[in-house]
């Protein structure tokens, strides 16, 4: 290849290498399924449940990771939703929050460019919670979707970077299943 064909493939396309789309990654792993609970023992006008043929599944946010971005991520975890027929968008209002997860869960947060943040000690991580419905004619709808390995994925808008959801445990599920919300082991 001459010299003059070596330069101008070097000056046209050494741009384009450069123009790769900024990336953040987002790690997190399946908590558990449940259907629900009582909020304050022997107190019914504090029960909670997902509704019929629907479970919550619980997710631990690990960390954020904007080292491949040089821009500042506003991270929102009403973005992350489970693919299903539908969207289920994380909701932040359900009950389960309320009696379980608060204040373990992770709030909209801005990450520096470059930057990384980790949500603590692998037992006490962020966690995010979302209702899914159930195809099942069992009432408690958590012990099939217990078999089921949901993923999470990242609603991004204008402006958002490219956003990579890392499970971090294995597809197959070892987790205990816990029908009752209250048992469930947040890790």
């Amino acid at each position: 290849m001459s010299s003059r064909i070596k330069r101008f493939l070097l000056l046209f396309l050494w741009p384009l290498a450069a123009c790769s789309e900024p990336t953040t990654t987002i790690n997190y792993h399946q908590t558990a399924v449940c259907r629900g609970s009582q909020g304050q023992p022997g107190d019914q006008s504090t029960d909670y449940n997902a509704g019929p043929q629907h479970v919550y599944v619980v997710f631990g946010v690990e960390g954020i990771d904007n080292s491949e971005n040089p821009a500042t991520f506003n991270f929102d975890p009403t973005k992350m939703y489970v693919n299903g027929a539908e969207r289920n968008f994380v909701d932040p209002n359900l009950p389960i929050y309320k009696w379980v997860l608060d204040p373990f869960t992770p709030a909209p947060t801005l990450v520096a460019g470059g930057g990384t943040i980790y949500y603590g000690m692998r037992g006490q991580n962020a966690l995010v919670v979302e209702t899914v419905n159930v195809e099942t004619a069992n009432t408690n709808g958590s012990a099939k979707a217990h078999q089921t390995a949901y993923s999470l994925n990242y609603k991004t808008g204008v402006g958002d970077p490219k956003v990579v959801m890392i499970r971090t445990d294995s597809s197959a599920l070892s987790l205990p299943n816990k029908a009752d919300c209250a048992e469930m082991v947040l890790q």
